[in-house]
């Protein structure tokens, strides 16, 4: 879970690296399953990442597997190095404060959602 003073905008499925059937898909299904089972988990996400620690992928709560895509950039502006772990690159890349509020604040259903949020 992401906290930034609200109910939390995005979640982190991470599989452990060392494990050998661990894969981004299978962080992947492990969300499904959560959205699933406890979907109230998921009401203000608007970023959902899975890796299995090296590998990463970003989508949002309602994308299927095909639209978790990687995200290839720390600064907004160039790509990362090819060497570079994709989460590292994620993190980074999504997850620093500013470029993280203009991930939420861009996104149109949490600016649907904000109506019934409170302050």
């Amino acid at each position: 879970m992401v906290f930034v003073k609200r109910p939390s905008p995005g979640r982190i499925e991470l599989k452990n690296l060392a494990d050998e059937d661990a894969t981004i898909w299978s962080a992947f299904q492990q969300l499904q399953t959560y959205k699933q089972q406890i979907g109230s988990l998921f009401h203000y996400n608007e970023i959902l990442v899975v890796s299995d620690g090296g590998n990463a992928r970003i989508g949002s709560l309602t994308a299927n597997q095909e639209w978790f895509k990687v995200w290839r950039s720390i600064d907004g502006e160039t790509e990362a190095p090819k060497t570079a772990l994709e989460l590292d690159v994620l993190i980074k890349g999504v997850f620093e404060p500013a470029a993280f509020s203009h991930c939420c604040n861009t996104s149109s259903s949490l600016k649907k959602t904000r109506i019934a949020m409170p302050e």
